[in-house]
């Protein structure tokens, strides 16, 4: 009877999930047994990126929100008409009479 052999992984990334399956293999038979259930780890992550992705995302629309704002007051998109100023309207008045 020969012991089992092991086999160490290197170089394992965080945050990845790794599966193994087992067969054993009979030399004076060559037969081989059907591989086990995966047995499987996960290695942690150093950070997760969830809290950065959401905190892109959060800025990337507040920054769109204000640009749009910008361009609303300073009347480059026109949602409602404005006035003439009040010299002007004097001005356009006087002049049809």
């Amino acid at each position: 009877m020969l012991s089992l052999k092991s086999y160490k992984w290197d170089r394992l990334e965080p945050g990845r999930r790794y599966c193994v399956t087992v067969r054993f293999y009979d030399e004076n038979e060559d037969i081989y047994s059907n591989f086990s259930l995966p047995q499987c780890a996960t290695i942690p992550a150093i950070f997760s990126p969830d809290p950065l992705i959401s905190g892109i995302l959060c800025s990337f629309v507040i920054i769109i929100v204000f640009c749009i704002f910008l361009l609303i007051v300073t009347g480059f998109i026109c949602l409602r008409r404005r006035l003439l100023p009040s010299v002007l309207l004097r001005a356009c008045t006087s002049h049809q009479q």
